[in-house]
């Protein structure tokens, strides 16, 4: 089954490509580009440092790192790794890590110029904090000075790409669309008679969820 981030691949990593590359992506929620575009990235060329994944919450850069690893063939930790407070799972092997915009901070602080990253991927990017606000805006710096060949991405399900592009000159965007399902609706009012049990008191709404799922399921 093909995802609908895969109709850009190339755009993607044409867009890697040349000196001081940024790239935005608004991509509806399930059309793969959390787990796809990394690998995109990572394939666009030679890579000499880190392709870097920003994701705000721990949990997420733990599954979505795991999600790729298995995609990539490779065990986790080993290519795809994460590094979350008081944990990690990466080796020397590893050209694609997950973490959070906090440790992105703490990266920059022990090392501003980020000689070991080649490319900043931004995601759930309108999931703003203070942390990834500041860390873009370093990243924007440290792009316009001395590491022209450090990429930026951000991408967002419902990113403003008016807004940051605006904050990102020359930055290239892409759109994706997402897929639609046939929906049905089912609508089954709560009658007296099945609304109370043996005892005569109300019964729960999600026992009434229940028994109606169990008929809709059949």
């Amino acid at each position: 089954m093909t995802l609908p981030i895969e109709l850009h691949k190339t755009e993607i990593q044409s867009a890697m490509q040349g000196d001081a590359p940024r790239l935005v992506i608004a991509a509806p929620t399930g059309s793969g580009k959390s787990t796809l575009v990394p690998t995109f990235i990572l394939e666009a060329k030679d890579w000499e440092g880190l392709i870097i994944v920003i994701q705000p919450r721990r949990i997420a850069a733990r599954l979505v790192a795991t999600r790729v690893a298995q995609l990539q063939g490779t065990k986790l930790g080993d290519k795809v790794g994460y590094i979350v407070r008081h944990e990690k799972k990466v080796s020397a092997n590893s050209k694609v890590i997950f973490m959070t915009d906090g440790v992105l901070m703490r990266w920059l602080m022990e090392d501003p110029s980020l000689r070991e990253v080649s490319a900043i991927v931004f995601d759930e990017f309108h999931e703003r904090r203070i942390d990834s606000d500041l860390a873009l805006a370093f990243s924007k710096k440290l792009q316009n000075s001395e590491r022209p060949d450090l990429a930026i991405i951000a991408m967002s399900a419902t990113i403003s790409t008016e807004l940051i592009t605006a904050y990102l000159p020359s930055c290239q965007t892409i759109q994706t669309e997402g897929r639609s399902f046939p929906v049905t609706k089912v609508f089954r009012p709560i009658s007296p008679s099945t609304s109370q049990n043996q005892r005569g008191q109300s019964t729960p709404i999600w026992e009434s969820i229940k028994a109606l799922s169990k008929e809709v399921v059949k």
